[in-house]
């Protein structure tokens, strides 16, 4: 997740808003579990991508 490498180096955000990004990141894996086959598919596709964040 590149706004959550970002925020580890910032000195603007603290433990409790990398906590946050990390739920947000689990909300996300959680997402992919209820989208089922379908779901990773379309992220395994997207992970062609050779940007950083664009999954």
């Amino acid at each position: 997740m590149e706004l959550r490498d970002g925020a580890v180096r910032d000195p603007h955000y603290d433990l409790k808003d990398l906590a946050d990004l990390d739920n947000r990141l689990d909300a996300h894996i959680d997402g992919l579990g209820v989208a089922g086959n379908a779901g990773w598919e379309i992220c395994r596709e997207a992970m062609a991508w050779e940007d950083p964040g664009e999954i």
